[in-house]
């Protein structure tokens, strides 16, 4: 028998483990339990956080591989909660990134915001993100560009770009004054 509160304030269902009780809105923990566990507990919070539009996804796309007919559409409301439209949107992103392809080092909103390009270009994006720690906001606007840009406009764009980075870095040279410690631009890029 546990010493923990038998419902939640909505009486809705709870799951409990080792002292503490998980509610729908309310987490309960009994002050038997110890530093390290609650720690524990609040990094599985953290990852449970991270995961659950991916989770959320795949259980939906479970559920139409089974065709369970008409109950599908009327279960997936009822046991969620979730507005139609965000079980679509889980339902999608975990369809167009299967798991082995989804980067733990990018939240779900980084995917989300790449969900919509050819396999390729996600794979480019993502990886763009995650070495340059883009925000969520850099990784939509780098996938509405791919978007609406054909793939010439782009690379021409990032040609220009190296190409000027390339014309300010050999008009630059060694400070005679400072002896190699700063850079002045010289007149025509040489000496």
């Amino acid at each position: 028998m546990s010493n923990l509160p038998s419902a939640t304030t909505t009486g809705a269902a709870a799951y409990e483990q080792d002292g503490i009780r998980f509610e729908e809105s309310r987490l309960v923990i009994l002050e038997t339990v110890s530093f390290d566990r609650w720690l524990l507990l609040g990094q599985a919070l953290q990852q449970m956080d991270r995961s659950i539009k991916w989770w959320v996804g795949d259980w939906l796309i479970h559920g139409e591989e089974r065709a369970w007919g008409d109950k599908y559409p009327q279960a997936i409301q009822e046991a969620t909660g979730y507005h139609y439209d965000s079980l679509r949107k889980a339902a999608f992103v975990s369809e167009r990134i299967e798991s082995v392809r989804r980067r733990t080092d990018l939240s779900w909103s980084h995917h989300d915001a790449v969900a919509s390009l050819e396999r390729e270009e996600q794979e480019e994006v993502l990886e763009k993100a995650s070495a340059k720690g883009w925000s969520v906001r850099d990784t939509r606007e780098e996938a509405r560009e791919r978007r609406m840009l054909p793939a010439a406009v782009r690379e021409q764009r990032e040609e220009d770009a190296r190409d000027e980075v390339d014309r300010v870095d050999s008009s630059m040279r060694i400070c005679p004054q400072c002896k190699g410690e700063g850079l002045v631009r010289s007149a025509r890029g040489t000496d």
